[in-house]
């Protein structure tokens, strides 16, 4: 049995916490009262010391994912099993949010599928997009611009920065499987 300094109840020693030498004074119940009712200046408290220290922070949390990658994938494969409903609406608000870099990652896929993955960096969509000034060859517009094949994946064309242009949806949607190249300018990739 030990005595709490702060309710001064006779409790347990499996109700109070460890430290480095032994046992803390106050119980667990007292020690959790006392985060409720300070939890704000914690938080604050955090947030300004991680600011303060945010490349020691970034230094540690790099150490720590190298030294456990495979504990890490586990855990988060199994957590992503379990919480499927929650993963899928990230997920779809994700994509709502970020239509264009969706689109290339669905296309990216598809493009790997067929094994017509050519050479495409991470941000080709937005890289073509400031190459033509955002705005549809076809009929000029700057509206609901979508990233199109010139030879389509379904006719054998690669996906690759030399095979795309920017056409508006409807532009896109009357293309359709046809091979037309809108762009003004032959770009050698």
């Amino acid at each position: 049995m030990k005595t709490c300094t702060k309710c001064g109840l006779n409790k347990s020693v499996d109700e109070f916490g460890k430290k480095r030498d032994g046992l803390r004074g106050e119980c667990k119940d007292c020690r959790h009262l006392y985060y409720v009712a300070n939890s704000e200046s914690h938080r604050a408290k955090s947030k300004k010391r991680y600011q303060e220290n945010i490349e020691a922070a970034r230094e540690y949390r790099r150490i720590y994912h190298e030294k456990n990658k495979e504990h890490l994938a586990q855990y988060h494969l199994e957590w992503r099993t379990i919480n499927k409903e929650s993963v899928a609406a990230q997920q779809a608000r994700w994509a709502k949010n970020n239509p264009l870099k969706a689109n290339e990652r669905k296309r990216r896929r598809e493009a790997r599928k067929r094994d017509q993955l050519g050479n495409m960096p991470k941000n080709g969509y937005q890289v073509i997009l400031d190459l033509f000034g955002s705005c549809c060859l076809a009929c000029g517009t700057s509206e609901n611009i979508a990233i199109d094949h010139i030879v389509p994946l379904a006719k054998g064309g690669l996906h690759d920065i030399s095979n795309l242009q920017p056409l508006c949806q409807s532009c896109n949607s009357k293309k359709g499987v046809q091979t037309i190249d809108y762009r003004k300018v032959d770009f050698a990739w």
